[in-house]
């Protein structure tokens, strides 16, 4: 059995009808941390608005790309946790 855990998850088949792979790490956070979360998200928002008036397009689709995977993270967590 291979265990990665810096991507928390068992990959292969350790027993017969067990899935292929098994996550080990629930998503647990706490208040501060989804507030901290959702504040950096709002920080990204301002940064690239600043960046396309100075015109940098290639690194504001960078950010954007960040910005839409954190949100994508802090649903993911809200949905847990409700």
């Amino acid at each position: 059995m291979n265990t990665n855990k810096s991507k928390n998850f068992v990959a292969g088949l350790p027993f017969k009808g067990w899935p292929a792979f098994t996550f080990l790490k629930e998503i647990i956070m706490s208040e501060h941390q989804l507030q901290r979360l959702l504040k950096d998200s709002e920080a990204l928002n301002t940064f690239a608005g600043m960046l396309l008036e100075e015109g940098e397009t290639e690194l504001v689709k960078k950010i954007e790309a960040k910005k839409k995977f954190l949100d994508n993270h802090i649903s993911t967590v809200m949905e847990v946790a409700a």
